[in-house]
């Protein structure tokens, strides 16, 4: 990342990968000296991600449906269910809405571009109203080069956050 406006946490990010490849722990150590452990548990064939367990408790259980497209991720807390995210998909396995029960009535899609690369996502409140966008660019080679995200009052320059990659 080169360029953020905004203040950032100092914090430091471990991921360990077994053999092949697959994520099996993620650690953070943030400036408080405070770690969080996130371990990966995949399926039998070790392809899809089933669930997660984190150090504060929450768990994850992911669900997927016959082309492997994940549908919906289970959060529980103490055993009990705590909120569950549900995604919807296009003809071409991409992303392009999702619902969380945390925020029941919030709307979250995503679009793409002809290419195939995310393009823009769009948070609309149980009001229908707009009330986040991130606008993402890419290079001539399709990489990523910069997102402009819009927070809460839309087209505000003091609320717009700009990120650019290298």
């Amino acid at each position: 990342m080169i360029g953020f406006s905004g203040k950032l946490e100092s914090s430091k990010t471990l991921f360990f990968y077994d053999q092949l490849g697959r994520l099996k722990r993620k650690m953070v150590n943030n400036e408080k000296n405070e770690v969080g452990n996130t371990v990966y548990y995949y399926d039998r064939n070790d392809t899809l991600l089933m669930k997660e367990t984190r150090s504060n408790g929450l768990e994850a259980i992911y669900s997927y449906d016959s082309l492997r497209n994940n549908i919906q991720i289970q959060y529980f807390r103490d055993g009990r269910l705590y909120y569950v995210i549900k995604y919807d998909y296009n003809e071409k396995a991409q992303q392009i809405h999702y619902t969380t029960s945390s925020y029941p009535g919030w709307h979250n899609y995503t679009l793409f571009d002809r290419q195939g690369n995310l393009a823009e996502f769009l948070r609309f409140d149980e009001q229908r109203i707009l009330t986040q966008k991130i606008k993402y660019f890419y290079n001539r080679q399709n990489k990523l080069i910069r997102t402009e995200e819009f927070n809460e009052v839309l087209n505000e320059p003091e609320n717009v956050y700009v990120t650019t990659y290298k």
